[in-house]
């Protein structure tokens, strides 16, 4: 009976010692599981919250990987590898990336402050250009400048704001050239800024040039709409037979009570309308001075 017993012991230790060879290479006592999901338990079964919630941290094979269970492991080893020459260089990195943007910071700089000295010297000579400019078209006290006012960090444009300022008086301030100048006075100041600087623009329009001008003024607008219509296409609406005069095609617009009509004029029409501009009427001196006006327009 003795040896009875003794036999069951040694069979019994060797059905346990199967089982435990029959167990997976990862699956130790020491060891987290994972579930089917990859999230790792310990031996009473909790939840490791880091690899719960970290879905970037390389998942530990499960038993269940019977197929792949070599190149499981592998990859996995991979997977930690990298992870942890992330973790192991991220200062060295963050050290680098301060450098880069302390050399990009200067590079900006740098530009910055070479366009600044740029605008400055164009700044002066288009305030002083522009000034005679507008002077000459009718407004003899008008002052035009370009303003430059650092900005607090740099934007886009630069390391300034760019304003045109104008004061038609002197007793008034500069001020932004769109607030300061009415109809009349910004098409003017345009005029004179697309004869200095150019125009983008293929075709220019302007309307009111000629409110508040007459005699001399008149003649000097009508010079410069003559001469920047040598660049390109200038369409000008205006009440001055001296302006009208210096266009090489002249329209007539026409508003009855149902309709508004534009009619070109030309050959002696031309005459009889420079005339009615001139004086109202068709008199002989009116329409001797309209042939005149348009002899003197011819280039």
């Amino acid at each position: 009976m003795q040896r009875d017993r003794d036999q069951h012991r040694r069979l019994g230790r060797r059905a346990v010692g199967a089982q435990d060879r029959r167990r997976h290479p990862l699956e130790h006592p020491d060891l987290p599981r994972c579930d089917r999901d990859g999230a790792a338990r310990t031996q009473g079964g909790e939840q490791d919250e880091r690899g719960g919630n970290r879905q970037d941290r390389p998942q530990r094979p499960s038993h269940q990987d019977d197929g792949e269970g070599i190149p499981a492991i592998l990859a996995f080893a991979e997977a930690a590898r990298r992870e942890l020459a992330e973790l192991e260089g991220a200062e060295d990195r963050l050290a680098e990336l301060y450098i880069q943007k302390e050399s990009a910071w200067n590079a900006l700089m740098s530009a910055g402050e070479q366009l600044s000295r740029a605008r400055a010297q164009a700044a002066d000579w288009l305030s002083k250009k522009a000034s005679e400019e507008i002077r000459a078209l009718g407004m003899p006290a008008a002052r035009f400048r370009v303003g430059l006012s650092p900005l607090e960090k740099p934007g886009p444009e630069g390391l300034e704001e760019v304003q045109l300022l104008f004061s038609a008086n002197p007793g008034l301030s500069e001020a932004p050239l769109e607030k300061a100048a009415s109809g009349g006075e910004l098409s003017r100041v345009m005029l004179a800024l697309a004869l200095l600087t150019g125009s983008e623009a293929d075709t220019v329009v302007f309307d009111e040039v000629d409110t508040g001008v007459g005699g001399e003024a008149a003649w000097q607008v009508a010079e410069r709409l003559a001469r920047l219509a040598q660049q390109r296409q200038v369409l000008v609406v205006t009440h001055l037979p001296q302006i009208a005069a210096r266009a090489q095609t002249h329209y007539r617009v026409v508003k009855n009570s149902q309709s508004v009509q534009v009619q070109q004029v030309q050959d002696e029409e031309r005459v009889r309308e420079l005339a009615r501009m001139l004086s109202g009427s068709y008199s002989e001196a009116a329409l001797e001075h309209a042939r005149e006006l348009l002899m003197g327009s011819v280039t």
